[in-house]
This record gives structure tokens, sequence and C-alpha cells, in this order.
């Protein structure tokens, strides 16, 4: 088997043992991503988009070539589809602000009741800023969106649907074409956090009928600071600005203003050049590996799951072994605080993550108060999962003792 680990410095500077399981809050970068970034700032540093001089010409062609790199791994049918963000966060926020100015006032938006903050606060606020509401859709105790429950809100009347590809507290992976369809027949608009959807694989958005799909770099092996926001063309042209400033603008004299076409006119400002060839390293990295990065996950993620049922009085939630499920485990325990674990895990070598996941409301519609959180990035392999499932053996039994 391809040994990924050698790719990624940090497990040759890090301690032994390194276990690294929490690759849905962020993931780790291959030196051919850092190359990249030092190459940039050492060898062909310049601006882009402003200037006619070869080194600017030179990067500024480098960058827009990304977005086609990004454009053929989510699978969008135009470069112009693809908005350069600081992150997920950003890219559903510019999203929800340019919505607010343009299709939701007075109107209705629809999440699920176990939605990532990202996606909850941004609706939230654009919502109180134009008179719209927010109506929350019900999810099974798997975390998969009742899509019959969906249909009657629909028939209420929605603007739009955002939803979470991925969860990243039970891991539910939703079926984007069957509910982008469901939602375009009232005629709504389907916008998705694809935070922990877009490293399980290439996408094929457009072919979905996904209209808008949010991502961050660093949870694709690129660097922090780095987002995308895609948006079908012909939904991008229709929204204004959020942001003045450099790039966006094509005439401004006090008496006429004039914009970029998208993605510029929503990229005002210097953008983050050296992220954005990161992000283009990464994807070129990814598919250049010798093996399917969605089966690799697929059998680790199975692989964790049967190991996680061994240990005795955990709850595992979310999907059922055998259904769609994202790369991801999180298990509450009656009577063990799941900060306590993170922390006893850590003085063995195993970074996994404990808390609310910064999801409240799925905290809530599963009564919990926090899980512990294992997360598998394509650097993982059975060993990790064997040591951490030992490893919190040997604590709880400790614990319980």
């Amino acid at each position: 088997m391809y040994n990924v680990k050698k790719d990624f410095p940090i497990f040759k500077n890090q301690g032994d043992p390194y276990v690294y399981l929490d690759s849905a809050a962020t993931t780790h970068k291959p030196q051919c991503v850092i190359d990249s970034i030092v190459d940039y700032y050492s060898s062909s540093y310049a601006t882009v988009n402003r200037a006619l001089y070869t080194a600017s010409h030179d990067i500024t062609f480098a960058h827009w070539q990304v977005r086609s790199k990004v454009g053929s791994w989510i699978g969008a049918q135009y470069d112009q589809e693809i908005i350069f963000t600081r992150g997920t966060t950003s890219s559903l926020n510019l999203l929800a602000i340019a919505a607010n100015d343009s299709w939701l006032a007075g109107g209705t938006v629809v999440i699920s009741e176990a939605e990532h903050h990202a996606n909850l606060v941004s609706w939230e606020l654009a919502c109180q800023r134009s008179g719209a509401t927010i109506k929350k859709v019900r999810v099974d105790d798997e975390g998969m969106v009742n899509c019959n429950h969906l249909e009657q809100l629909l028939k209420q009347g929605v603007q739009l649907v955002s939803l979470a590809h991925v969860s990243n507290v039970s891991g539910a992976v939703l079926p984007l074409p069957e509910i982008a369809h469901l939602v375009h027949r009232y005629e709504a608009l389907f916008a998705v956090d694809g935070a922990q959807g877009v490293g399980k694989g290439p996408l094929n958005l457009s072919e979905w009928g996904v209209d808008f799909y949010a991502f961050s770099g660093h949870k694709l092996y690129a660097p922090t600071g780095i987002g995308v926001l895609y948006g079908k063309k012909e939904l991008l042209e229709s929204l204004p600005p959020v942001e003045g400033g450099g790039d966006m603008v094509i005439v401004y004299d006090f008496e006429e203003l004039s914009y970029q076409e998208p993605p510029l006119r929503f990229e005002a400002g210097t953008p983050h050049i050296a992220g954005v060839l990161g992000l283009g390293a990464a994807i070129d990295y990814l598919q250049a590996l010798p093996f399917s990065i969605t089966d690799r996950l697929t059998e680790l993620t199975h692989f964790l799951y049967e190991q996680l049922l061994t240990v005795p009085g955990i709850q595992i939630i979310g999907p059922k072994q055998g259904a769609a499920r994202g790369s991801l485990c999180s298990i509450s325990i009656p009577g063990v605080q799941a900060s306590d674990l993170g922390f006893l895990l850590d003085g063995r070598g195993i970074s996994v993550r404990s808390g609310h996941q910064c999801s409240q409301p799925a905290m809530v519609r599963w009564d919990l108060g926090h899980v512990l959180r294992a997360s598998l990035g394509i650097y993982n392999d059975q060993q990790d999962i064997l040591l951490f499932v030992e490893a919190l053996k040997d604590i709880l039994r400790a614990y319980r003792s």
C-alpha cells in the first residue's frame, strides 16, 4: 500500500506515536503544498490582475489556472463559477449577505436542525437584516434530512435551502442530487456547506444540480485562509457585490459605478495568492495519488466503526455500518466527559476532537452535551485506528475502576 505519511513532513517532525484523528477540523499539508508557497514567496512573488510586467502576468495566469483545477475537482461547468474566499464560513456569509440584498426580503430560508454554526449563524444574521424567516427541517436519528418534512416546508414557499453535504457531528452524507431535484421542483435555490464533503473525493456539482457549494482549502490538504464559493454562473451574475475595492470595479468616477463580472465582482482587494497556489498544489497532489481517495476513506471509516463497536458502553452517533457516512465517528459515553477523554488521549499521542463541534443544535437533537470525534484523512491507516481504540479502552477501564 502507498505510504501517504511520507508525503507529509509533520509526521516526521512530531513525536512517536503521533496519531492524528482530527482531519474533519483541519488536514495536514503535503510537502508539495508547502513547497508551492515557499516558491511563490521566494522565486515568483508578484501581485495578480493588476500589472503587465512578466512576473505579474505569470502569477496571474497561475492564479487563474487554479480556478480550473478547483472546477475540475468539484464538477463546475465554468471557471467563472469559482470565487476565492477565506474559507467555508466566509463563503456562506458572502452568499447570505448577497442573497439578503437580492432574494430574501420577507422570504424563508430552510436549514436543518443539525447544522454547523457557519451555516446556521450566517443565515440567521441575513434573515435578521432582511426580515426573512428561518425554518428548520428535521433530521432522523442517523442525521439524514427528512425529505417528507422538507417538502412540507417547501410547499409553504421557500427562497433557499442550505444544508451540509456531510454532517460534522453525525457523519451523515446527504443525497445531493435527490435533494436538489426536490428543492428545484418548488422553485427554491439549494446551497450546500461542503466543508466535510470536498475532501472525500471529486464531486459533480453541475450534474447534481447544486446551486451553491462552500468549502475550505485547509480541509483539502491546502493552506488555511483560502476557500471557495461555487455558484452557478447565471446565479452569480444576478448577485450584487458584497465588498468594494480594487479589482471588482470597472468604472468609478463619482457619477458612474460599474462592477466586474463574477468571480472578480466578489474578490475585492489583493487576494490570498499564496493560499490559492497552495490549493492548486493540493488538488494536483490528490489527483496524482495512485488510489481512489473515496475508496480509501470509506474502507478506513468502516474499520473505525467496527473497532468502536468493540468498546463497551459507547454510543456511536449517526449512520449505522453500511450506510453512507463521512470519514468520521462521533461517540458519547454516559458518565464520562468527552473533554477528559480528549485530554487523556492527547497524553498518549492521539489527537481527537472533544466538545460540541461548533454545532450546539446538533447536541440538542441527540440530547448530548459533548461528543468525542475521531475523523480520518488520506494519511491515516488501520494502525492509527487500532492505537486509538486500544487507548480508549484502556482509559475507560481505568476510569470505571
